[in-house]
């Protein structure tokens, strides 16, 4: 094994460690039980090179589905609002889908969406949005800036656009 291994492993180790001390003490804080369960589910989340950046429920659903540990659906889905309160996980609403990011160790960032297929982009660094938490609105205080921007992709341009393509000489056709 190469050093560079083993001071990945050391690093993936070490975050481990961290993750769960903070999901036991949000835990022990609500009089919570720190479960076998939950700890499969944060290293899923965290660890699995499988499950996407941004992630449904039904995704790391089907990551359990694999084989790895068997864990349901709705213990699932009960313990995202866990892991969101906890701060490590972001929770999403891109339109109308509902997704989940990691969010330990990860610095604030935008989002770009396809509005048509649903594709989820991370925007660099420096589209600055660390100001916005900064924005004074009467009666509201923000705690997590997130901004989005909603559009369609190259691929989905592409196929409205031959769609379009169609219409226009099926329209022409019949003339």
């Amino acid at each position: 094994m190469e050093q560079s291994d083993l001071h990945d492993m050391a690093q993936q180790l070490a975050l481990k460690e961290t993750l769960r001390e903070m999901l036991a003490e949000h835990l022990r804080m609500r009089g919570l039980r720190f479960t076998p369960e939950r700890e499969a589910i944060v290293d899923v989340i965290y660890f699995s090179p499988t499950l996407p950046q941004h992630f449904r429920v039904e995704d790391l659903n089907a990551e359990f589905a694999s084989g790895r540990f068997h864990i349901s659906l709705a213990t699932l889905y009960n313990n995202m609002e866990l892991l969101t309160d906890s701060g490590l996980l972001l929770r999403h609403s891109f339109g109308e889908q509902v997704c989940f990011e990691r969010c330990y160790g990860r610095q604030p960032h935008a989002h770009a969406v396809c509005h048509h297929c649903g594709r989820i982009w991370d925007l660099k660094p420096d589209v600055n949005i660390q100001n916005l938490e900064r924005v004074k609105v009467k009666g509201f205080r923000a705690d997590i800036p997130d901004v989005c921007l909603y559009g369609l992709c190259s691929t989905c341009r592409a196929q409205k656009k031959r769609k379009q393509n169609k219409i226009n000489h099926k329209s022409i056709a019949k003339k």
